[in-house]
């Protein structure tokens, strides 16, 4: 090839479109002069030199085919001779300058470019088809690479391109283009690539899960599934009780409406978000998750009938690192991420991935939300938001403690918390310890200190792999597992090292692990104490600037101690691009270990405990965990300055000082006896206060849950069978089922008759805590007494918990005769939780009773599909259906169990059944439904036929269309149309062809939705607009804003066109809906909603209409109120002004200030904590405000500089929530 046509390729790069993006997006005045002072630098000139080349290397080898041995001969033969011997050249210097400045010349830009390959003197590469090279590829994405090298470069500590650096990122981010100059994939090379990525993130969570040394060689010590294991319960959305702002009745609620697995929950829901304490295992099933999701994409993609658009692709990163991404959407963001993550995905790849996520299956995983940077989190938190794939899954994990109610919303997102581990004797059996071993290690966990550390997954593993050490003694607290742990992880104990100890390390195991004790513990307090806040996704500048300000040993330079660090102890895990040349940020392998050092560093230093508790213990919701290990690890320095600090805003100190005492074995108690004495008084206190908030006699029943003994159950029981508050009360039977003990588990037995359910349930929940035998005979009594269902169920349901002698008595209620049948359901539902064949029988024998209720046969059949769905089973299913002496309703039960089974047998025996004009027309409704669950060519044309069928019964062929809605795909589609347009077909069938086609999105049912809409009934009008909401596009919202809009049209309907224009969004919903708010003719419930949809759109003009509504006294305050809440979802400067003035002004009634209160909190920030600030000095406090203050400020961090008055603020709210007047006063009088 000549070096003319080279050239000719490095012409056809788009270079004036590079120039033209980069210069409107980046290029500043003070941009050129930080390019300008880079560039006359000779370092700086030979690192643009070096990612020039890279630049290009990069792009050849991007552009080289899938055969590995071509790419190898290829890049050895040619493209590494070519590519390096770049000198001194001023023609690179030049086009990278000119490409970051303002006015560039762009065709000045492509001859430099041009100059700089043809004046190297270098021979040209040989681009022969031999080689495997693609051409154009090349020349498409050449500028990509080039500000990717950049970048890369730039990023170093040691670089002289900082600016320049940044000025390329915001280039390539701004002007996307990485997406802009790549061709798009072939579906054979997606396939390829998408498989191998599939592969490789599943391997890469694999190695992250393996990092932890309780999870090595046993990644899995239950042998079970543990999404399907893991339970969590949901979070209460909705309280009883005319105050808004009380605390919720309790964490999570116990019946199985309530409680579920994780995987039932995510397989269920588009938006979760789960919650848990440290070490509860959040990060732990979400990354089982993303395996399960990337194994299972990668065998469907091994076959070649399936599309890959169709297949559900996981997205599993930090949400700190896609705070850490510039620009974009969700899509973009993520997708960055794991570029980083896997340096082998392809650009193309990666634009497939974008494309993918807009419209197509994703899950994203993100973990971590509690640790990102509070400046950063609404960011990631509008993204989230912002996010419009209809079919895609989105997770997220958060620490409790870091997590404020409704920063996601409640109203569209499901929270769930992790419940605690509820069967730590089967995980403890996992692990085959010697029986004197495993003896011992059961009695430690009797112990007041380590009871509930069973119930966490994490120091549950930890203990049970010291435990495995027959050498170990085992520990007696948290703190003293962690510091086993950790220090076993610096000796280099139970890790599969492969290399040789570093050099510059002593080679005795003890003496190493001193020295590196000595870098981490100050690192980690320097890196919790940085005046920019915690940081969990650490930079490589500001890890190496800490480990600067630190005393290392003479042979040991910062760069090596991150080294040491990350590959030697294994305690710090880069996050990011490794490969040689890349700085990526780095993690600590488990938070918890950050948090350990940094309580030990101050347990060592104890003169630096004072100034750390006024700077860090309040409004620092990461710093919780360290106080109260620090607490363990130095109780007599830290207990008494906790117990003892006035005021305490929020209760923070004394919550703190509680949580700590929880973890305390007999001595620690022993040596702070004083101490907790004065806890247990304050508690106390504050709990019998019948006018103090709620908020405050929460927060003291769970220190008295914590701190335990007879003097806190006591008055807890005193509570629990007294309080005038109901809510009080579950937080009283809560903090009892936490002490557990003999008499804490009696007063709670006897509130399980109780005639009010939310104390029945409560009092279950917290029983929950304890796994006691003591428990186990309460529980069997109510079984066999003559109690309400509901009591029979809860005790049903905490005894299935609580193995084996639970489960014995399960098995006998459900196989006894003389049980209830109602209560043999119960006691099915409970037993089938475990499983196993002696179930698997009984169940069989309870479907084909004929004594049994309708209830209990399903109940039976339910619970054998999901404990064992085999040929046995689906035998006994096909001869009860096809049984025609068996009872309507058992055959019923039978083609819905099938239906769930699925599979090919299953679809003959359904078919018959659908076709048997002589069964029952109940029983042929639930073979045609149970045909849509399984789906498929066999049954889309077996429905096709019943729904086409005019002498079929109507039942049938409307139950046919819904289940091809089910179904979903082209050829369903396709039916339902054919259905929709026939004029023959009946018009309740048409109804449902096109409810279904609307629920599918399908954008061709627009126009029959259309005709929808004009039908007299006003119920499938409504469905209509809804569904034309959920399709979208131009046409949908021109058909709504005139439903909306026509004053003939009924309420209903204009409603739901309302929120369904607020679903769509853009600039032409807005118009119509602006129009309907300001109308003071207009129904009020049809100016409410166009309010709600305002504030799910959001923009300029929606925030100047809706304030206007809420600054106008004239307007109904219910109106107003909703107006509130939308400008407190849209949130930004001018949202807050007005909120604020609303709440100043005197005139305001308690419900719109409620409302504007609750907007303000949920915008949150700096602009909520000033506002507070500023409100307190203004006078007297209005007792509404303490809810929100209470859950948002002890969860959120607050900038520093509104820091100490907004702690002087949060001082006299808590006087007021603890009903102190007098102190009240005289704090004002004396502070502010």
């Amino acid at each position: 090839m000549s070096l003319d046509y080279l050239s000719e390729i490095i012409r056809s790069v788009d270079v004036e479109k590079l120039a033209q993006k980069a210069t409107v997006k980046a290029a500043t005045t003070a941009a050129t002069k930080l390019v300008n002072e880079a560039i006359f630098a000779r370092a700086a000139q030979k690192e643009l030199e070096g990612a020039f080349v890279s630049g290009l290397a990069v792009a050849a080898e991007r552009a080289r085919m899938t055969d590995p041995d071509e790419q190898l001969m290829w890049w050895s033969e040619h493209g590494r001779t070519f590519f390096e011997p770049f000198e001194s050249n001023k023609n690179i210097i030049a086009v990278v300058s000119r490409c970051a400045m303002a006015h560039a010349d762009s065709a000045e830009i492509k001859g430099l470019l041009h100059d700089a390959l043809t004046l190297s003197g270098n021979d040209p590469p040989k681009f022969e088809a031999d080689h495997q090279i693609d051409l154009d590829h090349f020349a498409d994405i050449l500028p990509t690479c080039i500000i990717d090298a950049i970048i890369y470069t730039g990023s170093g500590p040691s670089s002289r391109l900082t600016g320049q650096a940044q000025l390329a990122v915001l280039a390539r981010h701004a002007a996307q283009l990485s997406e802009s100059n790549i061709p798009p994939l072939s579906s054979r090379d997606v396939r390829g690539q998408l498989t191998q990525w599939c592969t490789r993130e599943a391997a890469r969570h694999r190695k992250n899960l393996s990092r932890l040394p309780y999870l090595r060689n046993h990644p899995d010590p239950t042998r079970l599934d543990v999404e399907a294991t893991t339970r969590v319960g949901l979070r209460r959305r909705t309280l009883e009780t005319d105050d808004v702002y009380a605390p919720a009745a309790g964490r999570f609620t116990t019946s199985d409406a309530h409680t579920a697995t994780y995987a039932n929950v995510t397989d269920n829901s588009n938006q979760v978000v789960v919650l848990g304490d440290p070490g509860a295992g959040k990060s732990w099933v979400t990354q089982m998750h993303a395996i399960r999701l990337a194994d299972a994409a990668a065998l469907k993609l091994a076959d070649p009938q399936v599309d890959p658009d169709g297949i559900d692709i996981p997205l599993s990163v930090r949400c700190d690192a896609i705070a850490a991404a510039v620009g974009g959407d969700l899509p973009e963001a993520a997708t960055a991420v794991l570029a980083q993550l896997d340096t082998a995905m392809t650009a193309g790849l990666r634009r497939w991935l974008q494309e993918h996520c807009r419209s197509g299956p994703t899950t994203y995983l993100l973990d971590a939300l509690d640790e990102t940077p509070a400046d950063a989190r609404d960011a990631v938190i509008r993204m989230i938001d912002d996010q419009t794939n209809s079919v895609a899954r989105t997770i997220v994990t958060s620490r409790i403690a870091g997590y404020s109610s409704g920063l996601l919303d409640p109203q569209t997102w499901t929270e769930v918390e992790l419940l605690p581990f509820t069967d730590p004797q089967a995980y403890i059996a996992s692990w085959h310890l010697h029986v004197d071993r495993e003896h011992e290690l059961k009695q430690r966990l009797q112990t007041a200190a380590l009871a509930t550390m069973a119930q966490i997954p994490l120091l549950l593993a930890l203990l049970c792999h010291l435990a495995s050490d027959p050498e170990e003694r085992l520990p007696r607290t948290r703190a003293e597992i962690y510091s086993r742990i950790l220090r076993r992880f610096l000796r280099r104990e139970h890790r599969a090292f492969t290399g040789a100890v570093t050099a510059s390390l002593p080679s005795d195991p003890h003496e190493r692990e001193r020295l590196l004790l000595d870098i981490l513990r100050p690192l980690a307090f320097k890196i919790a104490d940085s005046p920019d806040g915690w940081l969990d996704r650490i930079p490589d500048t500001t890890l190496q600037a800490h480990l600067a300000s630190i005393q290392l040993p003479a042979n040991i330079s910062t760069a090596a101690a991150i080294t040491i660090l990350s590959n030697d102890a294994g305690v710090l895990v880069p996050d990011g691009d490794t490969r040689e040349g890349r700085n990526p940020p780095f993690l600590f392998v488990h938070r918890t270990f950050a948090e350990y050092l940094v309580a030990e560093h101050l347990a060592i230093h104890q003169n630096l405990i004072d100034d750390c508790l006024d700077a860090r213990l309040y409004l620092e919701p990461s710093w919780r965990e360290v106080w109260i290990l620090v607490a363990c690890l130095a109780p007599a320095g830290v207990m008494s300055k906790l117990v003892d600090r006035r005021p305490d805003p929020l209760h923070i100190a004394l919550s703190t000082a509680a949580a700590a005492v929880a973890e305390f074995d007999d001595d620690l108690r022993g040596k702070v006896s004083r101490s907790i004495g004065s806890l247990l008084a304050e508690s106390s206190t504050l709990l019998r206060h019948p006018t103090a908030h709620r908020e405050v006699r929460k927060t003291a029943a769970l220190a008295l849950g914590y701190v335990g003994g007879r003097a806190a159950i006591e008055v807890l029981s005193q509570t629990l069978n007294q309080d005038a508050d109901l809510d009080v009360r579950w937080w009283a039977a809560d903090a009892l089922g936490r002490i557990g003990g003999s008499d804490a588990i009696e007063v709670l037995c006897r509130m399980l008759i109780h005639p009010d359910p939310r104390l029945q349930m409560s009092t279950v929940g917290a029983l929950r805590y304890v796994g006691t035998r003591a428990v186990i005979d309460v529980l069997s009594q109510t079984l066999n007494q003559d109690t309400d269902l509901d009591d029979y169920w809860r005790a049903a349901d905490a005894l299935h918990r609580f193995r084996p002698d639970g489960i014995d008595i399960l098995r006998q209620t459900l196989i006894h005769p003389d049980t209830d049948l109602s209560l043999r359901e119960t006691a099915a539902g409970a037993h089938a939780r475990i499983g196993g064949p002696d179930i698997i029988d009984v169940l069989r024998q309870t479907l084909t009773d004929p004594k049994a209720s309708p209830q209990v046969h399903w109940r039976a059949a339910d619970l054998l599909c999901l404990i064992d769905d085999g040929p046995d089973t689906i035998d006994v299913l096909r001869q009860t259906l096809t049984d025609p002496k068996a009872s309507a309703d058992l055959r019923e039960t039978a083609a819905g169990a099938l239906g769930r089974i699925g599979g090919p047998d299953t679809i003959d025996v359904l078919r018959q059944t659908l076709t048997d004009r002589d069964t029952d027309l109940s029983v042929r409704r639930v073979a045609t439904a149970s045909l849509g669950g399984i789906g498929g060519p066999e049954a889309i044309d077996v429905l096709r036929q019943t729904l086409t069928d005019r002498n079929t019964h109507l039942d049938l062929r409307g139950t046919a269309a819904l289940a091809l809605g089910t179904i979903g795909g082209p050829e369903a589609i396709d039916v339902l149309r054919q259905t929709l347009t026939d004029p023959n077909t009946d018009l309740i069938i048409r109804r449902v062809a096109a409810s279904e086609l609307g629920e599918i999105g399908d954008p061709e049912a627009i126009d029959v939705l259309r005709q929808t809409l004009t039908d007299t009934d006003s119920d499938l009008r409504w469905r209509a607009a809804y569904l034309l909401g959920k399709i979208g596009g131009p046409e949908a919202i021109t058909t709504l804003r005139r439903i909306l809009t026509d004053p003939n049209t009924h309420p209903i309907v204009r409603r739901s066109a309302a929120e369904a224009l607020g679903k769509i969004g853009g600039p032409e919903a807005i118009t119509p809906l602006r129009r309907i708010l300001t109308d003071p003719n207009t129904d009020s419930n049809l100016r409410k909603s166009a309010a709600e949809a305002l504030g799910k759109i959001g923009g300029p003009e929606a925030i100047t209409t809706l304030r206007r509504i809420l600054t106008d006294p004239n307007t109904d305050s219910n109106l107003r109120k909703s107006a509130a809440e939308a400008l407190g979802k849209i949130g930004g400067p001018e949202a807050i002004t007005t909120l604020r003035r609303i709440l100043t002004d005197p005139n305001t009634d308690s419900n719109l200030r409620k409302s504007a209160i609750e907007a303000l909190a949920h915008i949150g920030g700096y602009e909520f904590a000033e506002w507070l600030v500023e409100y307190v000095q203004g006078g007297d406090i209005d007792p509404i405000v303490i809810g929100p203050v209470f859950v948002y400020f002890r969860s959120e961090p607050v900038h520093r500089d509104l820091r100490s008055p907004l702690i002087q603020a949060l001082i006299l709210l808590t006087q007021v929530a603890d009903d102190d007047p007098v102190q009240t006063r005289r704090t004002r009088h004396h502070g502010m």
